[in-house]
């Protein structure tokens, strides 16, 4: 009798994924890859998904339409919050409308760390109190002032013109605003 052996079997139709940096997508073009990284940023258009991942050498957005993939990987991206973190398989594909040229037909979605809904982080880019953004001050200077395809940052964190500084809601909430606020106090 032989033994019984602990191996796993995957089915012959199942690409085997190579583990890859988004850094290093250009030289995996047309194969399917793993990333490892967070949920930057994520964007719904009907049954199309368009999450941008991260990882430590850069972002990516992927493609996810509603009937390309299983409906549990849809409604798990569709649900996720930013900066989960995640290891994300898909296939490299060639596109220059993409900043980095390159964009990732998702297949299949591992969520490893869901961040809770009530957690703070990422500061969006939406208007937030002086009070809140100071409790916050260590996650706040790690959140990208302004999007990537953007030069200058939004209106919502432009500095907004002020009758009263004794309102929360109406002090500007840049950084560079809020040290021009405490300076002047």
């Amino acid at each position: 009798m032989s033994e019984p052996t602990n191996t796993i079997t995957t089915p012959a139709t199942a690409p085997i994924a190579t583990i890859a940096t988004i850094a290093s997508l250009s030289r995996h073009e047309g194969q399917t890859v793993t990333l490892r990284g967070w949920l930057y940023n994520l964007r719904a258009s009907g049954k199309l998904l368009f999450p941008i991942f991260r990882d430590g050498t850069g972002t990516i957005q992927g493609i996810v339409p509603k009937a390309a993939v299983p409906e549990e990987v849809f409604e798990t991206l569709k649900n996720l919050t930013l900066e989960s973190s995640l290891t994300v398989t898909g296939k490299v594909r060639a596109d220059s409308r993409a900043p980095s040229g390159y964009e990732l037909d998702v297949e299949n979605v591992e969520v490893l760390q869901r961040v809770p809904e009530e957690t703070p982080f990422p500061i969006t880019l939406k208007e937030h109190g002086v009070d809140f953004l100071m409790e916050h001050r260590h996650l706040w200077l790690r959140t990208p002032a302004s999007p990537p395809s953007s030069a200058s940052a939004p209106p919502s964190c432009a500095p907004q013109p002020s009758t009263s500084t004794s309102t929360a809601s109406s002090a500007p909430t840049h950084p560079s605003s809020l040290q021009r606020l405490r300076r002047n106090q």
